[in-house]
C-alpha cells in the first residue's frame, strides 16, 4: 500500500505542472483522498494503527516527485 501510494503521489506532482490536466488532476485527487479515508477506516475496523513512517514516506515521496 505504501508503494502504491507513493507512486500516486509522485504521479500526480509531476502531472500538476501541465495546466491542461488541472480538472483531472482535481478528480484524481478526489479519488485517492477517498482510498485514503478508506484505508484509514479499514485500519479502526482491524483494531490497528497506521505506521509511524507514513509521514517519512510522504515526505520522500514529495521530495522524488521534483
Amino acid at each position: 500500500m505504501r508503494v502504491n501510494h507513493t507512486g500516486e503521489v509522485c504521479a500526480q506532482a509531476l502531472v500538476a505542472r501541465n495546466a491542461i490536466l488541472e480538472r483531472c488532476q482535481r478528480e484524481v485527487a478526489v479519488e485517492e483522498y477517498d482510498h485514503l479515508l478508506w484505508c484509514a477506516e479499514r485500519t479502526k475496523e482491524l483494531h490497528s494503527r497506521p505506521s509511524v513512517l507514513n509521514p517519512g514516506w510522504f515526505a520522500g515521496s514529495v521530495a522524488i516527485s521534483f
